[in-house]
C-alpha cells in the first residue's frame, strides 16, 4: 500500500504543478495577446493618419497650384494693362503732337 500511496501523491503533485504551468503560461500569454492588439489597433491608426496625411498634402498642393495659376494670371492682365495703357498713352501724345502742329524745330 505504501507505494500505491506514494505514487497517488506523486500523480497529485504532478498533476498540481501542470496546473499550475498552465496558470503561469496563460497568466504570461494574456498581457502579451493584449498589447498585440493593442500594437495591431495602433498600426491601424497610424495607417488612418498616413492617408489623413497624403489627402492633406494633395489638397494643399493643389491650393498651391490655383494660386499660382492665380498670380500668373494676374502678372499677365497687369502686363497687358501697362502695355494698352502705354499705347494709349502714345496715342494721345501723338494725336496732340498732330494736333498743335509737330513739335516746333
Amino acid at each position: 500500500m505504501s507505494e500505491i500511496s506514494q505514487l497517488e501523491e506523486r500523480v497529485s503533485r504532478l498533476e498540481h504543478k501542470i496546473d499550475e504551468g498552465f496558470a503561469q503560461l496563460s497568466a504570461q500569454l494574456i498581457p502579451l495577446l493584449v498589447k498585440e492588439e493593442q500594437i495591431n489597433a495602433q498600426q491601424k491608426t497610424l495607417d488612418r493618419l498616413a492617408e489623413d496625411q497624403r489627402r492633406l498634402w494633395d489638397l494643399v498642393h493643389a491650393m498651391q497650384l490655383v494660386e499660382s495659376a492665380r498670380m500668373g494670371r494676374g502678372k499677365v492682365l497687369t502686363g497687358i494693362a501697362h502695355f494698352l495703357s502705354a499705347g494709349m498713352g502714345a496715342a494721345v501724345t501723338w494725336f496732340a503732337a498732330w494736333l498743335t502742329g509737330g513739335p516746333k524745330h
